[in-house]
């Protein structure tokens, strides 16, 4: 997920928390609302907006490292804590932005028991050590080469969870889905070995990563008298960008002659997987359950497959 992208969906947030306050606010203060299908009333909820904005402040003098976790930037700050329930609908928001790279959101609308969203967002800033692994003492056939001396580095890193479940009216069946979305981009240090035994090199070197992540629950489960029932189909697929395999000249070595290799490769990798849960009550003094799944994974990069169950 790009930055663009991160502050986009806060907007979006922010626009839809308030036009639905404004909307449901007037509606609270006419009146209870009315009950559902049986006219039943329903308790009152009142609904609460709240807001906040400011401006964070950041002085650094050295390493980033002394606020691992924060992207140590002055920059505008505002956030939103909003609530509103007129039964049988209910609506949350909460949202916080500290900068473009640190951002939380979190959604959520339900309709009785009949319908339930959520739906989660985290973007975080993380500041990375460059590390010197020259240690002394060591033999003097290992030379130790940083390419790229002085280097800062950091990622950042978005998380979106959103869940959904649909239930039969008058009935314990539920259709459900899940899905979480990671995205880790920015600059990492990437350290490997090349050279004979005789003449190692340590090598450090600025690796630039774009890694996305998608995986997906899709899934049914009921209770069917005394027994309950539930379906799962998973899937996930990691993706790790165009900058997956480095290549660096080789010497020639028993195996093989001397030439360009490649070398601390990050496949693309996907799987998915079914299964099915079944258990008697859990009322009873004695509970059967059966699990049956299977699973298949693939590496798209080595043609590696593996099939389980």
């Amino acid at each position: 997920m790009k930055r663009s992208r991160a502050r986009r969906f806060l907007r979006e947030c922010l626009s839809l928390g308030l036009i639905v306050c404004g909307t449901v606010a007037p509606a609270l203060a006419e009146g209870t609302p009315k009950g559902v299908e049986n006219n039943a009333r329903l308790p009152s909820c009142q609904s609460k907006t709240q807001f906040f904005a400011g401006y964070r402040w950041v002085n650094l003098d050295d390493s980033e490292r002394a606020g691992e976790y924060q992207d140590l930037h002055s920059s505008l700050t505002a956030g939103i804590d909003a609530f509103s329930c007129p039964l049988p609908y209910r609506f949350h928001l909460n949202g916080e932005f500290l900068n473009k790279n640190d951002v939380y959101a979190d959604t959520g609308y339900a309709y009785s028991d009949l319908l339930l969203f959520r739906d989660i967002f985290i973007r975080v800033h993380h500041n990375l050590e460059h590390s010197d692994y020259q240690h002394s003492g060591e033999p003097p056939e290992i030379n130790y080469e940083d390419r790229n001396v002085g280097a800062r580095y950091s990622t950042n890193i978005s998380n979106n969870f959103l869940s959904l479940r649909l239930k039969a009216p008058d009935f314990p069946f539920h259709i459900f889905l899940k899905h979480r979305y990671v995205a880790k981009e920015g600059s990492i240090q990437q350290r490997f070995l090349l050279g004979g035994f005789e003449n190692i090199h340590k090598i450090s070197e600025t690796r630039q990563i774009d890694w996305r992540s998608n995986a997906i629950t899709l899934g049914v489960n009921s209770h069917l008298g005394p027994l309950e029932i539930e379906y799962t189909h998973d899937f996930s697929r990691f993706d790790p960008g165009n900058n997956n395999v480095l290549y660096d000249f080789y010497p020639a070595a028993a195996t093989r002659p001397a030439d360009i290799y490649p070398h601390n490769v990050i496949p693309e990798t996907e799987s998915r997987a079914n299964s099915l849960k079944l258990h008697t009550s859990y009322t009873g003094r004695i509970v059967a359950s059966v699990t049956l799944d299977n699973g298949h994974r693939k590496n798209n990069y080595s043609g590696a497959v593996a099939d389980t169950w």
